[in-house]
């Protein structure tokens, strides 16, 4: 009934209709949903929400896309290999640990992550989110961990010109990442950040009662 389903946490799962996302709640509800977890989703229409419980690592398709000698190699090395196009690299795991391989099967981003959600990859504009330790940080299309792993939820990626931000949440409370800096901007220290705001020089920001 859903064009595609993905991961937001370990008992839920989003699902998209009509490209629209919406993230898995009570059976047969529709309501206006707002951002969710510190704006993993925004949307400006109702959706229909559905429970639906995955396991805290989906497996990823493994599918005959890549190079099938360098996914033979891959999987000699690691306990699995898939190709993952959106990066043209290979997703790689052992120990339980992931990580990417390139295209020529040189490992180009060790095996360090409990997950690499690679099929959100469409909703972070070129970024994959990945997990260590419970937390999540961004990976880039090189293989570079463009936000540290220290975030309890990740907004979606927000981009003007050459400024890229990103809205991000740590015990309770929510901050802004610059990920063109390469440093947190606003301090998690709020209870609400404004998602339409965060690319603002000034971000609207909210404590409690109090706006700012």
């Amino acid at each position: 009934r859903y064009n595609k389903v993905l991961q937001v946490l370990n008992s839920f799962a989003m699902v998209a209709f009509n490209e629209k996302f919406c993230e898995g709640t009570k059976p047969q509800a529709c309501r206006l949903i707002s951002p969710i977890l510190g704006s993993i989703v925004r949307l400006a229409v109702a959706c229909c929400i559905v429970i639906a419980p995955i396991s805290t690592k989906a497996e990823p398709n493994p599918g005959d896309d890549g190079n099938p000698e360098v996914l033979r190699e891959l999987r000699t090395r690691y306990d699995r290999a898939y190709y993952f196009s959106d990066f043209g690299k290979y997703r790689v795991e052992k120990n339980g640990k992931e990580g990417f391989c390139d295209e020529s099967g040189t490992e180009v981003l060790a095996p360090v992550y409990d997950d690499i959600i690679t099929y959100m990859s469409s909703l972070y504009e070129g970024y994959v989110p990945v997990e260590k330790g419970g937390k999540k940080g961004l990976v880039d299309k090189n293989c570079k961990e463009v936000v540290p792993c220290v975030y309890d939820d990740l907004g979606l990626v927000s981009n003007e010109g050459s400024l890229i931000r990103i809205d991000v949440k740590k015990a309770e409370k929510k901050g802004v990442y610059d990920i063109t800096e390469g440093k947190e901007v606003v301090p998690c220290i709020y209870d609400e950040v404004s998602n339409d705001g965060i690319l603002k020089e000034i971000v609207p920001v909210a404590q409690g009662d109090l706006y700012g």
